[in-house]
């Protein structure tokens, strides 16, 4: 009787293993697997070079100091063609024919009569709000 019980409890104790080998298989399909799908076919963002020149970022509606920051600039039409970079050199062409190189880096406004809540604004650092008059054009200098 003894090898009888023995044979039960060694069959009970195979089952139980398979058991969790089956579990542990079907954890791993339903979890990771989908996981591991998604996060292979998730795009991955590619900065691509941009073209050497000047692109036209638009005209200066407002234009504002704010301490420690820089000059704020905002513009009649928002240009959301400008990627976040770290800095932007630009080249700021003002209505009396004179223009000027600054460093300038992009940032979120909120304005009340922006339709989407926020538009795109430039700080520009190392100039005062008057260097920076309303009516001038702001071009984008990329290297």
């Amino acid at each position: 009787m003894l090898k009888g019980d023995l044979a039960v409890a060694v069959a009970g104790l195979l089952a139980g293993l398979i058991a969790l080998c089956f579990f542990l298989v079907f954890f791993c399909i339903v979890f990771f697997v989908p996981a591991i799908i998604i996060a292979s076919t998730r795009r991955k963002r590619v900065s691509k070079p941009l073209e050497s020149g000047t692109k036209s970022v638009g005209t200066i509606s407002e234009a504002f100091a704010i301490s420690q920051r820089g000059v704020a600039v905002l513009f009649s039409v928002s240009p959301v063609h400008i990627s976040h970079l770290a800095s932007l050199n630009i080249v700021v062409s003002r209505p009396d024919g004179s223009s000027d190189a600054y460093l300038a880096f992009r940032e979120f406004a909120r304005t009340p009569d922006a339709s989407g809540g926020e538009v795109v604004a430039l700080f520009v650092r190392g100039t005062k709000v008057d260097d920076l008059p309303v009516g001038s054009v702001v071009d984008w200098v990329v290297a």
